[in-house]
């Protein structure tokens, strides 16, 4: 039986733990973002149906190696707003259709523009660039997530960019 020389387990010892703290990034963030929320303002989220037909593109060394999955967009940006509520005060709502505004009450459509892979070695990174769009203005934000894949990127992504959209809209 051979023994590890010493120098071989420190390399194998610090790699797991730069592979195992390296993912908590986006979560940090959005933990920030959610400290800075005060509104009393109702937001509805309406989805923009053409979020199917967003741009998908994969930088990196690794992006031959992951496959996109079929996922149901729409229902994963309807979960998150569901897991804002939990999170979070406040009323945030999905809706179908845009109704009347008013002064307690925020229409915004919502719509994935484009989703960008970055895939290294150790983690993904996903960009997604969104546009939140109300009778006043329209934004254009990027909600981003770190080390996760497949749904919990589109989780984290898409609570990454509303929050930055309420923050923005609700006089904080």
């Amino acid at each position: 039986m051979k023994i590890i020389n010493k120098p071989v387990l420190k390399l194998i010892i610090i790699s797991l733990l730069f592979f195992l703290f390296s993912d908590c990034g986006s979560s940090k963030e959005i933990n920030e973002l959610s400290s800075q929320i005060n509104c009393q303002k109702r937001i509805y989220f309406v989805w923009d149906d053409e979020s199917n037909y967003a741009k998908y593109s994969k930088n990196g060394n690794f992006n031959n190696l992951v496959k996109r999955k079929n996922l149901n967009i729409k229902d994963l940006f309807i979960s998150t707003i569901k897991r804002l509520n939990k999170k979070h005060e406040g009323e945030y709502i999905y809706s179908e259709y845009i109704g009347f505004p008013s002064d307690s009450v925020i229409y915004v459509k919502v719509k994935l523009e484009k989703v960008n892979w970055n895939m290294g070695f150790s983690k993904t990174i996903a960009d997604m660039q969104m546009s939140f769009s109300t009778n006043e203005k329209e934004l254009k934000l990027i909600g981003r997530s770190n080390g996760y894949s497949g749904e919990k990127c589109y989780l984290k992504s898409f609570e990454d960019a509303t929050l930055q959209f309420i923050i923005a809209n609700c006089g904080n």
